[in-house]
């Protein structure tokens, strides 16, 4: 619930704080604030701790009413966490993803106030509600189990994949056993999709809320296909750089942006013809094109590891290919490079 409307139910009062005062705190209270960011931002005094003298009586009315803003707050945070307030009814699948491992991974409770100002940030009130309607009993194939669930949107996007893939009659029984078959996933388990991860209860680096914790993302194999970052992906970008100087490798070395957006699902969905499994024109075959460049990336750098990975050992390399091979074991390590020679990079998390 927002926390003005929690505010004006309950009839409490702030009688030194004006009315828009009381508006923009409960906004800047939700979006994560800190307190002494605000004391000192609205009143320029220093932060309000202890017994403090010398301050006009008026300020430190407001002081202390700011101060009780935020314990307002905590309450809130604490009853949407037990969801208890008794008018506001029971969600089942809520109660089950906050006792989840999921959720004990992150912090609990802990977690959920860390989390709730990035759901409010995306207009999201009551975060509660919105994860009630996470389905969490979802597969994708009839063979997959996709973990924690999705939102319903999400799983009507996998449904219509289904469909699509089953619709084409010339690659459609190909494409499926490639997916479960054939993808040439790097890792000890090797060339099966065997977990899909839906929702998880987490904000993204840099700041904002993962399209996981609304349940709008699945990421596929993703203990043995982590996204590559770092100088893992530096490493390999150098090679991809060296292989293009030679003519050995074209196209973009990275694959970072959604397939779909939320936009385009929410316009598709407007458009569609009732059967409730709207998907983008031109989704799936942004999917498959993005699969043939991830496997272009996959093999260029997989065939020069396995060239050079010997020589690299037996000390016969010489400049560039020498640097170049450096810069790959600092960052992968001789066993990380010996799973590339055999496997590929290849990674399979996609987020819709």
């Amino acid at each position: 619930m927002d926390l003005l409307n929690y505010i004006k139910r309950n009839g409490i009062t702030f009688p030194h704080l004006t009315a828009s005062e009381i508006a923009d705190l409960a906004c800047r209270i939700q979006i994560g604030t800190e307190v002494d960011t605000v004391l000192q931002g609205s009143f320029r005094w220093p932060p309000f701790a202890g017994q403090l003298t010398g301050l006009p009586q008026s300020v430190t009315d407001k002081l202390g009413e700011i101060r009780e803003m935020y314990r307002v707050y905590d309450t809130l945070c604490q009853l949407e966490w037990d969801w208890s307030e008794p008018t506001w009814g029971n969600l089942p699948t809520w109660d089950k993803l906050k006792n989840s491992e999921d959720f004990k991974k992150v912090g609990g409770q802990a977690a959920y106030a860390r989390l709730r100002p990035y759901f409010y940030a995306r207009g999201i009130l009551d975060p509660p509600l919105s994860m009630n309607g996470i389905r969490t009993s979802v597969s994708f194939l009839g063979e997959v189990r996709v973990t924690g669930g999705l939102h319903p949107r999400m799983v009507a996007v996998l449904q219509r994949a289904e469909k699509a893939i089953a619709g084409f009659p010339i690659i459609g029984g190909l494409l499926r056993r490639s997916i479960i078959d054939n993808i040439p996933l790097a890792g000890p388990k090797g060339k099966q999709v065997h977990v899909i991860g839906g929702w998880f209860p987490r904000p993204i680096e840099g700041g904002g809320l993962s399209a996981h914790a609304l349940g709008l993302a699945v990421d596929i194999n993703a203990p043995e296909n982590p996204h590559l970052k770092g100088a893992l992906a530096s490493a390999i970008d150098a090679v991809l750089d060296y292989l293009q100087s030679l003519g050995k490798f074209s196209g973009p070395h990275r694959i970072g942006k959604p397939i779909v957006d939320l936009k385009s699902i929410a316009r598709a969905e407007e458009d569609s013809k009732g059967d409730g499994v709207a998907v983008p024109e031109g989704a799936i075959q942004s999917a498959l094109a993005m699969w043939t460049q991830l496997s272009l990336i996959s093999e260029a750098f997989q065939s020069f590891v396995q060239e050079n990975l010997p020589k690299y050992l037996a000390g016969e390399l010489v400049d560039p290919v020498l640097g170049l091979m450096k810069r790959c074991t600092k960052a992968f390590g001789v066993g990380g490079l010996q799973v590339v020679a055999r496997d590929g990079v290849t990674t399979s998390g996609l987020l819709w």
